[in-house]
């Protein structure tokens, strides 16, 4: 249920196609803190992640997150029209450790 304060503990996955230059920024920022504006969607499932991009993230989530609008991830799973991608929705604003 949304609203619910939850504490993650999660590996979620994301493929992209990055350019050079997108790769050398994320380079750059190793050690740094980086934020998704947006919505972003992850998998749990590493395969399948991999066939949206050519650039993997692997994001684990192990914390725990409060706020007005509910807990830092949300298993979409269930509400998808392809249910095997099991997809998993990081909310917005979202920081990650590079």
């Amino acid at each position: 249920e949304l609203g619910e304060n939850q504490a993650c503990d999660l590996t979620v996955y994301r493929g992209m196609n990055l350019t050079q230059n997108m790769i050398q920024k994320y380079k750059q920022a190793i050690g740094k803190t980086i934020e998704w504006l947006g919505f972003t969607s992850t998998t749990k499932n590493r395969t399948k992640a991999a066939q949206f991009g050519t650039t993997l993230f692997i994001v684990h989530i192990s914390v725990q997150y409060y706020d007005d609008y509910g807990s830092c991830h949300r298993d979409i799973s269930s509400l998808s029209d392809y249910p095997n991608e099991e997809e998993v929705l990081l909310s917005p604003s979202h920081r990650f450790k590079v």
